[in-house]
């Protein structure tokens, strides 16, 4: 849908349209922003049910199981038995959406409520690939743990902080 030359804003942890306040988020984002925008979905046939993909291209971004015995599965399992760390692992499950990251890419992620959920190592993960790629990324939390949305933001060559900025 664009060329390498667009500058695309790349949309992520939106768990799929059916949830209207997701499809909102999506919808008011993509208005906002102005510029092109991919969303990677973890439900796209809810989000193009919902006519998601007449507003912005959609890729498929499901958290793939990492087949046992592979080369994958092996190295995944080494690194995080040495170093403590489970990014090689995220990166092998969501390689859908950390594949197609290129430098200086601005990925935003609209999953906020995703944070308030067990499980926010794996987020944290996915976001330290992007940098790890050079992208940008900012994440849009909201939910019970933050009544009030913010923005938090991180650049390529910073270092994630723990807590509310």
């Amino acid at each position: 849908m664009y060329s390498e030359e667009d500058n695309v804003i790349n949309l992520y942890n939106h768990g799929g349209s059916a949830n209207h306040g997701c499809e909102a988020i999506v919808r008011s984002t993509v208005s906002m922003i102005g510029e092109k925008c991919i969303l990677y979905s973890n439900m796209p046939e809810e989000d193009i049910r919902y006519g998601i993909n007449k507003i912005c291209q959609v890729i498929t971004d499901k958290n793939l199981k990492v087949q046992r015995g592979t080369i994958s599965w092996l190295t995944s399992k080494l690194s995080t038995k040495m170093t403590g760390s489970i990014d090689l692992e995220i990166k092998y499950r969501r390689k859908g959406l950390i594949s197609n990251i290129q430098r200086n890419d601005l990925c935003l992620s609209i999953g906020g409520d995703n944070y308030c959920y067990p499980g926010t190592e794996i987020l944290a993960s996915v976001n330290r690939n992007i940098k790890k790629k050079k992208g940008k990324w900012i994440s849009l939390l909201s939910g019970r743990r933050y009544p009030s949305a913010y923005v938090y933001c991180i650049q390529a060559e910073d270092e994630p902080e723990s807590g509310r900025n």
